[in-house]
């Protein structure tokens, strides 16, 4: 019996997997919620949205590709950010137990198009010859590992800051763009309302979401805005200065030259 360590994205509310937590997060994004029985099909099918507890054993679904975990906590981090789910799951190591080799085979977007989670039982339950018709993606496969079962280890000490450093960068581009949006509503843009002006009037067919989007992304960049959004977000995060500076230093390690040159200066306002 063969075993390897692996990562698995689960909710943080629910510790389901992650095709229940891009459903549950698009559903709160929809303005006109109507899937309450996908919720309903989601708890009585247990079996195949299995929740993730720490030190719990998860059986893969009989006839299915296996459970799906990364290879490596980076590949899951960016599989987070790639679909915005950074914020609303935690991604945890697994002991896999006896992986699975067989081709890969799949359907596409199955968590992030939850109409299409009631045609999983479907597939599982379909001879194999039209399972291998389903979506087969290199990309997937060069990520990934399957197993028929997983152990969630009690202990991920080890990712700790990388993880509270995904959460926050997740949280930054959230949060520029609502700040950008309330300047724009206050007509308050600060150091950037000369260049918001200039564009407003160069583009004067652009609504103020599209304004807005723009002027993101300029706070995005500005370091004094950085400092300013992150500071108390990284000071809650504990009590202890050494591991405010190791959430730090996983930020910055994973950003771009701004939010870099704000960890730096946030380091060195810890230290005085």
């Amino acid at each position: 019996m063969k075993r390897e360590v692996a990562w698995k994205v689960v909710d943080k509310k629910t510790h389901y997997g992650s095709n229940v937590s891009i459903f549950l997060k698009h559903e709160a994004m929809d303005p006109y919620p109507r899937r309450g029985d996908e919720k309903r099909f989601i708890n009585n099918h247990p079996g195949l949205f299995p929740k993730y507890n720490h030190g719990s054993t998860v059986v893969a679904y009989p006839n299915s590709p296996g459970i799906f975990c990364f290879k490596s906590l980076d590949m899951a981090e960016m599989f987070c950010s790639q679909l915005r789910i950074s914020d609303v799951t935690h991604i945890w190591k697994v002991e896999g137990i006896d992986k699975k080799d067989d081709p890969l085979c799949l359907f596409a977007s199955c968590g992030s198009r939850p109409s299409k989670l009631r045609n999983l039982l479907e597939g599982f339950s379909a001879p194999k010859a039209i399972r291998n018709h389903l979506c087969d993606q290199q990309s997937v496969m060069d990520a990934v590992v399957r197993f028929d079962r997983v152990t969630v280890l009690k202990s991920n000490d080890e990712g700790w800051a990388k993880e509270k450093a995904r959460e926050l960068l997740s949280w930054l581009e959230d949060a520029c763009g609502d700040a950008a949006l309330g300047m724009i509503e206050m007509n308050d843009c600060g150091q950037h309302q000369a260049r918001f002006n200039r564009l407003k009037k160069e583009n004067p067919h652009w609504d103020k979401y599209t304004h807005s989007s723009w002027l993101a992304d300029d706070l995005y960049s500005d370091v004094d805005e950085i400092f300013s959004l992150l500071a108390d977000r990284i000071y809650d995060t504990s009590r202890a200065d050494a591991d405010r500076k190791e959430v730090c230093l996983a930020i910055k390690e994973r950003g771009h030259r701004g939010i870099q040159q704000a960890c730096d200066a946030y380091i060195k306002h810890m230290e005085q």
